[in-house]
């Protein structure tokens, strides 16, 4: 996850946010940047809102995906779209309080932010209506226990879901499949002899 907690196999990458809020449509799809007349996008000047106080939680939704199947005993980035329903700019200060993320296997809990609180970034979020705010948290791909030691067995390949939430608020859930580890070149030889 991000921030750079106690777990030092858990790296933090965030998107600067003068970079990281995306333009949505109606439908919550991104819209593009129009193109120039060579059908290379081009760069345009937006005035956007201020923030007007705190978000409400009811309005804040955190909607995890995760790209590709990941590989086991490998680091798997769980990307969050962070955006606001409201109808004005608000401020969302991000701490281990407010967001919680876990991933789960079968109904069994993996690895939750409860217990690595240290891996959520303390950061100060700008929410505007009709944008989404993007942040890249990094799940190790082991178990988490109660002192997120990081020395925990990986996690085997499968079936997992990452579900996160603001608060006490719903929340969303994306499924995605850990495919088995790499093989290390030169072991089929290796088993073959043997």
């Amino acid at each position: 996850m991000l921030g750079g907690g106690d777990d030092a196999r858990q790296p933090a990458t965030a998107v600067p946010e003068a970079a990281d809020a995306t333009p949505t449509d109606a439908e919550g799809g991104a819209t593009p940047p129009p193109a120039s007349g060579d059908g290379r996008p081009r760069v345009v000047r937006a005035a956007l809102p201020s923030a007007e106080g705190a978000c409400e939680a009811t309005d804040v939704t955190v909607t995890p995906t995760v790209d590709g199947s990941p590989r086991g005993g490998s680091d798997v980035a769980l990307s969050l779209s962070v955006a606001t329903a409201g109808d004005t700019a608000c401020r969302l200060e991000l701490t281990a309080e407010v967001l919680t993320l876990k991933v789960s296997t079968a109904g069994r809990s993996v690895w939750e932010t409860e217990q690595c609180p240290g891996a959520v970034p303390e950061r100060d979020l700008v929410l505007r209506p009709g944008w989404t705010t993007a942040l890249v948290v990094t799940w190790p791909g082991i178990f988490s226990d109660k002192d997120c030691s990081g020395t925990t067995r990986d996690a085997p390949p499968g079936a997992y879901a990452v579900e996160s939430a603001v608060y006490a608020g719903e929340p969303a859930r994306f499924d995605f499949e850990v495919r088995p580890p790499q093989r290390p070149r030169g072991s089929q030889g290796q088993a073959d002899q043997t």
